[in-house]
């Protein structure tokens, strides 16, 4: 399978590397209880981008109704925006997170909303997603050999992931669920 497939352009970008046309993007059916995680490893960098309907976060998808939901959005935000509580490299690779990007719709016209409102989809769309990017600067990638994804424990409706890899060592898939948490580079 070609990389162009099933390598966000987010993740293209954020590695330096020129982003596939958008029609080659497929996208994922929006399937609660599942998510999505594309990794990338070039050089020294490994970004991460995760990809899961809001109902897995919140329990919601629509814009915040109350003050309680409003709570739940900044809470989900705190949340990913520590990238320890979402995924955790091999310590050996002495990786340092940079920035996160997160979009989504329930964020526009919020602090943690880091896409412009005009690119974002409206905020009562029936079927909304989070993305959130991730990108790691790692001092021996050589020593890159798996990350933890952290997120079955932060997140009860998430029930599956499916990983897509592209690296040094090739491309390849995995499905990990709250049993099998790794991710083998």
């Amino acid at each position: 399978m070609h990389a162009g497939k099933w390598i966000s352009a987010s993740i293209l970008v954020a590695l330096g590397t020129q982003p596939v046309a958008p029609e080659a993007l497929a996208h994922q059916a929006h399937v609660h209880g599942l998510a999505t995680i594309q990794v990338a490893v070039a050089g020294d960098k490994l970004a991460i981008t995760l990809n899961t309907p809001l109902d897995n976060l919140l329990g919601f998808e629509s814009a915040p109704a109350n003050a309680s939901q409003r709570r739940a959005v900044d809470a989900m935000v705190a949340r990913l925006r520590r990238s320890e509580t979402v995924a955790v490299p091999s310590a050996g690779a002495g990786c340092v997170a940079g920035p996160v990007r997160l979009n989504a719709p329930v964020l526009a016209g919020t602090s943690g909303h880091d896409t412009p409102s005009g690119n974002a989809p409206p905020a009562n769309e029936e079927h909304a997603n989070m993305e959130a990017a991730y990108v790691f600067t790692c001092a021996r990638p050589e020593a890159l050999r798996e990350i933890e994804v952290r997120l079955f424990g932060e997140l009860p409706r998430l029930k599956r992931i499916d990983v897509q890899i592209a690296g040094p060592r090739g491309q390849a898939s995995q499905r990990l669920t709250t049993k099998n948490r790794l991710v083998r580079l």
